[in-house]
């Protein structure tokens, strides 16, 4: 049998990619997979390929020689992945080798989650939960929220998850804090975007029953001396309540940005810059709200 090579897609870091179908092209056997990416890693390097990132597909029968054979040949476990019911493994290896510095990304970082700071501007109140699952034993009031699903803006989950935490329907405004943190789950960053929200009724929150144990709407200069609210959502609540007591719009990051090309001069860079956000899910830029006196700029 003619022992083939694995194909894949060149990527513009001068990379080859090779997803589950060119590998499950190629699983026949051990010897003949073993085979096929040593002669598939001697092609790359002789073709100036740098980076090599190989999807390896779960399937309890390849997997057993699979993943051997390219830990074996030089390659790491960079991530693990689930789409569509299917899980997969992904593996690199840099082909330069340590006469230069590995260049290849690490695996995704970050933990994302949002949070809805649901104010009822007239009553000055805030809607706040309290968890079924609380840190330490110890009950507080939060925010209602949760992290971004996959493919999920930071607005949309703010929204999705108030409403599936208290059933109340909110409009999103802007982001109005970003907290980091280290080390969180699996070792990752993790950050917590914190947005204001504008209730779009006036009717009392209803808790959801699997995760929370309790939802009111609470007085917001309650709230930011409570000692039961963390120490950052009290501080955000301050700086609200500020606001409203000044009889000031609380700035926020908006996504109220309006793409223009005029500046471009190259058309090239603005036809790809187009298809760069046509090929995206979504596309969301938050920014400070534009200033009318330099509008014009």
């Amino acid at each position: 049998m003619e022992v083939r090579t694995l194909e894949g897609r060149r990527d513009r870091y001068d990379g080859i990619v090779c997803g589950v179908k060119d590998v499950e092209k190629v699983c026949v056997g051990e010897e003949e997979f073993s085979e096929c990416v040593r002669r598939s890693l001697e092609a790359w390097r002789k073709g100036g390929v740098r980076g090599a990132w190989v999807t390896v597909p779960c399937n309890v029968e390849s997997i057993k020689y699979t993943l051997p054979t390219l830990l074996s040949q030089g390659f790491e476990v960079h991530s693990c992945q689930k789409e569509k019911g299917r899980q997969s493994i992904l593996l690199n290896a840099w082909l330069p080798g340590p006469v230069e510095p590995c260049r290849l990304p690490d695996a995704p970082s970050h933990t994302v989650g949002a949070g809805g700071m649901v104010i009822d501007l007239e009553a000055r109140k805030i809607l706040v939960v309290t968890e079924r699952f609380a840190f330490f034993g110890k009950r507080s009031w939060k925010l209602p929220g949760g992290y971004c699903g996959r493919g999920e803006s930071i607005k949309d989950a703010a929204v999705r998850e108030v409403w599936e935490e208290t059933s109340i329907r909110a409009t999103f405004t802007g982001v109005i804090g970003v907290r980091q943190m280290h080390p969180h789950l699996f070792g990752s960053n993790d950050l917590y975007c914190v947005c204001l929200l504008s209730a779009s009724s006036k009717t009392e929150p209803k808790a959801e029953e699997a995760e929370i144990e309790e939802t009111i709407w609470m007085d917001l200069s309650d709230y930011v001396r409570n000692e039961e609210v963390n120490p950052y959502n009290q501080a955000l609540g301050r700086l609200v309540l500020g606001y409203m007591e000044a009889n000031r719009k609380v700035p926020v990051l908006t996504t109220e940005l309006p793409m223009s090309y005029e500046h471009v001069r190259d058309q090239n860079m603005e036809e790809m810059y187009r298809r760069f956000l046509e090929s995206k899910t979504f596309h969301v830029n938050y920014v400070i709200p534009e200033c009318p006196a330099v509008a014009k700029i």
